[in-house]
C-alpha cells in the first residue's frame, strides 16, 4: 500500500472524529489517482456508446468547460443528458466495464485490521476489487435512461 501523505492523514483522522456510519466518495482522485467521471467520459466516447453526433459535441462542450468558458455546474447538467434513451442496462455495463479496467485496480488497499477506520469502530475497509459481490445492485428490468 502506498503511504498516506500528511494531507491525506489530518483529512482522514477528521473525518474519523466525527465517528461516521457511513462513507460515499466520488472517485475524482482525491483518495487515488485518475478522476472516473472524466475517465469514463472519455472512455465511453471512444467506445461508442453514444451517438456521432453526441460524441462530437459532448467533445466540443468539455473542451469549452476546460478552457473556463463553460461553469461546472452547466457542464455537470448538460453531461447527464447524454445517455438520454439508451437502456439503463446497457449504461450500467459500460460503467462496470470500466470500473473494472481503471478504477478498481488503483482503489485503496486497506487492511481490516491496519486501517485508522478499524479504530473508529466502522465495520470494515476493503478492497472491492478482490471482493465477488457486485458494487451496483441493478434491478432485473431494464428502464430507459
Amino acid at each position: 500500500m502506498t503511504p498516506l501523505t500528511p494531507i491525506q492523514t489530518e483529512f482522514i483522522e477528521s473525518v474519523l472524529t466525527l465517528k461516521p456510519r457511513v462513507a460515499t466518495f466520488d472517485c475524482d482522485g482525491t483518495l487515488w489517482s485518475g478522476d472516473a467521471g472524466e475517465g469514463f467520459f472519455s472512455w465511453e466516447l471512444n467506445q461508442g456508446l453514444v451517438s456521432d453526433d453526441i460524441m462530437q459535441w459532448a467533445r466540443q462542450r468539455y473542451a469549452d468547460y476546460k478552457a473556463g468558458k463553460v461553469a461546472e455546474d452547466v457542464i455537470c447538467g448538460e453531461m447527464v443528458t447524454i445517455h438520454r434513451g439508451l437502456q439503463e442496462e446497457v449504461v450500467q455495463q459500460a460503467c462496470d466495464a470500466y470500473f473494472a479496467r481503471a478504477i478498481a485496480p488503483n482503489q485503496l488497499r486497506h487492511s481490516a485490521k491496519s486501517h485508522p477506520g478499524r479504530r473508529s469502530g466502522s465495520r470494515e475497509w476493503h478492497d472491492r476489487s478482490k471482493d465477488k459481490r457486485p458494487s451496483h445492485s441493478s434491478s432485473q428490468r431494464t428502464r430507459q435512461v
